[in-house]
């Protein structure tokens, strides 16, 4: 039960430490619907519990490789700017069709596609990854390293940050109510710029990469 109760504070810094994410779901949610915000939410969990295994498993090599290849943070930013300005430009072009038409949510593989997103946008930003490696690091040893421990731990944060962002997505989407079509259309660019901006930062990581050398000594540790 004390595993349960540590870990969800770090499912409330999750809402709003993952950064690109907690605005391009709120504004699916305005204008497309509680499901595929969900889903967004959902993607970037899964990417989240394969960056914990990943880091589980080979945690020393892993830091090396991010260590000597800095360029890790540049391919992700550009990445990201490259997603926000096609989602911009689509955007742009459709624009009497946003503003004129009420939004439809998607279904089918349209629905699934938000899963895809959410995956693909958190699984690109290399600062994710540190956030759950340090996080691993850190609390791996409280928990006398035991691996059922970390589990329960990890699983709690995991599924604490998906009930909030649930919580986050209905709140949001009752605000649409209150929105008009012109509005939910500067969100929507409003958010590709934003977007751009986390792009450049993260490749302003990749260019003065900080040395994740104090987590070392704890690795060894527990390796």
């Amino acid at each position: 039960m004390n595993d349960i109760l540590s870990a969800l504070p770090f499912s409330v810094l999750l809402i709003f430490a993952t950064g690109p994410l907690f605005f391009l779901i709120l504004e699916t949610s305005i204008s497309k619907g509680i499901k595929p915000a969900f889903l967004i939410d959902l993607g970037a969990v899964f990417a989240d519990a394969v960056f914990v295994l990943v880091a589980f498993l080979g945690t020393k090599s892993l830091l090396a490789d991010i260590k000597d290849n800095p360029n890790l943070y540049i391919l992700g930013g550009v990445l990201l700017m490259v997603y926000a300005i096609i989602s911009a430009i689509t955007t742009i072009r459709k624009k009497e069709e946003i503003i004129e038409n009420e939004p439809i949510e998607p279904k089918g593989f349209r629905l699934f596609s938000y899963f895809i997103k959410g995956f693909f946008l958190n699984i690109i930003n290399v600062g994710t990854f540190l956030f759950w490696l340090g996080l691993l690091v850190s609390i791996a040893p409280t928990l006398e390293l035991e691996t059922s421990r970390i589990i329960v731990f990890f699983s709690t944060v995991m599924l604490g940050y998906l009930i909030l962002g649930f919580i986050k997505i209905v709140l949001a989407k009752q605000l649409s109510k209150t929105l008009t079509p012109t509005v939910i259309y500067k969100i929507r660019l409003s958010v590709c710029v934003l977007l751009v901006v986390f792009g450049i930062y993260f490749i302003y990581q990749g260019v003065y990469a900080p040395e994740p050398d104090v987590l070392l000594p704890s690795i060894n540790q527990w390796k």
